[in-house]
């Protein structure tokens, strides 16, 4: 097929060359490392996942972790012979609720007040992360709890593996470690305090100072951050894949990466630096024209106390309909409060048939919540029943209010305890005791 011999000879010299199987070795190690990297980020995501209940079907009492104390766990049973093929969906009764005498008849008293608190629905089971409040893993949370477990592991094996001189603590790895201490040469910084004797809250606060030291050039203490990840990649590098880059391109690449990421992030006007954001209002400002406006508020003190819950309905003109109030059951956490109260709001708006209508709630987890419902895997039952309301309405929007522009629903919510005023309320017009309150917003809105 190939009438000139030269190709194969160069072929089968570059095949067998230094060259190329430095190539192939370089690569194969790098892959190595990033499997070990994913087993071991796989391992840290098992011990961190809890079998969260929906419809109680695919989750065994008994061997599955859905209880949530410091750690995800297994119930305690006050039996001692127990069924292993027992399911959640056994202790949840046909209306969908908790099956409170098998409850009782199964586990301790404070075991049944701890399952009583998990919020159950008509969705599918599934694992999520159990330390974050969304449900979904995050560095900040994995690392939490990757520095706990080797807070139980310490007193094993703690010396420092690529220089054996010292323990393996944060402080060692980023300063005093050989491999740490010569790229802080190769990067021309020396932290300003005594290594050895200063804690490593004194040496990031030193590292901080650099990066506002004018004498030193721009790009260079801007950098600061991308060399301490440089170091913690290098010691990963050298443990786990075997591979050493030189110190003055580990150096150079983290000034080119600080140098990029800085360009992509900066914003100029005059020749200034600043961040745009534009923030919930500071003042009630009315719906569009053909809209019903509908500030709700959710007053949560504990999982204990419960919910004092308000909405008021307004115009485009600022002219009232009506306001509500309740005292809602207890919720576990602030965030299921105020989807609770969502969701008695939306009922009474449905039963009101009001059709064209934009929710202010002064949360703004909760709106990210209902737009990104996937990201809040831990509310699943109560964001799925959010959005089947939402689609009985023709038109409904969520907006993002501060404290100052809901301070009506704010108001009437806090009254709930406050005066004593436990029972459900509707009412046409609003409160007259915040008669003051609300024309002053309509004035300014008229002004």
């Amino acid at each position: 097929m190939f009438s000139n011999s030269k190709f194969f000879i160069n072929f089968f010299l570059f095949f067998f060359s230094s060259n190329f199987l430095f190539v192939i070795q370089k690569y194969v190690l790098k892959l190595f490392y990033a499997w070990r990297s994913i087993l071991v980020g796989r391992e840290l995501l098992r011990k961190g996942l809890i079998k969260f209940v929906g419809n109680g079907k695919d989750t065994f009492v008994w061997s599955d972790k859905w209880i949530i104390d410091d750690v995800p766990r297994r119930p305690v049973s006050k039996q001692i012979a127990f069924d292993v093929a027992l399911r959640v969906s056994d202790l949840i009764g046909e209306d969908g609720k908790w099956r409170l005498e098998r409850l009782h008849n199964l586990f301790p008293p404070n075991e049944v007040e701890k399952i009583k608190k998990v919020i159950i629905g008509d969705v599918e089971d599934r694992e999520v992360w159990a330390f974050n409040k969304t449900g979904s893993y995050t560095v900040k949370s994995g690392c939490w709890l990757l520095a706990k477990i080797n807070e139980e592991l310490r007193g094993q094996e703690t010396a420092c593996k690529l220089c054996n001189q010292g323990s393996e603590t944060i402080k060692h790895v980023l300063f005093q470690c050989t491999k740490a201490q010569e790229l802080w040469r190769e990067f021309d910084v020396i932290p300003s305090q005594n290594v050895q004797n200063a804690d490593l809250v004194e040496l990031l606060n030193g590292c901080l100072h650099i990066m506002e030291d004018s004498n030193m050039e721009l790009v260079r203490r801007r950098a600061i951050p991308w060399m301490l990840w440089t170091i913690c990649k290098n010691r990963n590098s050298l443990l786990y894949a075997e591979v050493q880059e030189s110190t003055l391109l580990l150096a150079h690449i983290a000034l080119e990466e600080s140098t990029l990421w800085n360009e992509l992030n900066k914003v100029e006007q005059g020749g200034n630096q600043y961040l745009h954001d534009l923030g919930a209002p500071e003042k009630w400002a009315p719906p569009a024209p053909g809209l019903v406006k509908c500030n709700m508020h959710a007053n949560w003190r504990n999982d204990r106390y419960l919910t004092r819950g308000a909405w008021i309905t307004r115009d485009h003109r600022g002219e009232v309909g009506m306001h509500a109030r309740d005292a809602l059951l207890p919720s576990p956490d602030q965030l299921s409060a105020e989807m609770n109260c969502l969701l008695w709001v939306l009922r009474s708006l449905r039963d009101l048939r009001l059709e064209e209508v934009s929710v202010g709630i002064d949360s703004q987890r909760l709106v990210e919540a209902i737009q990104n419902p996937i990201r809040w895997p831990r509310y699943r039952c109560l964001l799925r029943q959010i959005a089947t309301l939402c689609l009985e309405f023709a038109v409904i929007a969520f907006e993002v209010e501060s404290r100052g522009s809901n301070k009506v629903a704010i108001e009437i919510a806090k009254s709930v305890l406050r005066d004593r005023r436990l029972q459900s309320y509707l009412a046409l017009d609003g409160p007259s005791w915040l008669h003051d309150l609300i024309q002053a917003e309509v004035t300014f809105v008229n002004s």
